[in-house]
């Protein structure tokens, strides 16, 4: 069953979100979005951000009701780190 969310994060670019799409237990998609820059799971690596998916389980998150989002909200910002993707 796949799930989503959305939570606020502080990186080298500042202060942003990142969306996950979890299946089952695992982050299959992931995008970053701070300020300007956009970034996803399509690359394996970012310079300055690391890896691009999260390893951790889902049980193993401190994810919470409230950041939970729709597929539809997911893949919105799934479409726009496409078009402005900082590779």
């Amino acid at each position: 069953m796949k799930k989503y969310f959305k939570v606020v994060s502080e990186a080298i670019f500042g202060r942003g979100h990142v969306y996950f799409e979890f299946d089952g237990e695992m982050v299959v998609r992931q995008v970053e979005h701070y300020g300007e820059k956009w970034f996803s799971s399509r690359e394996d690596y970012h310079e300055g951000l690391g890896l691009s998916l999260c390893d951790i389980p889902l049980s193993q998150m401190e994810l919470y009701e409230e950041d939970e989002i729709t597929q539809e909200e997911f893949e919105a910002s799934w479409e726009q780190a496409g078009k402005h993707s900082c590779q």
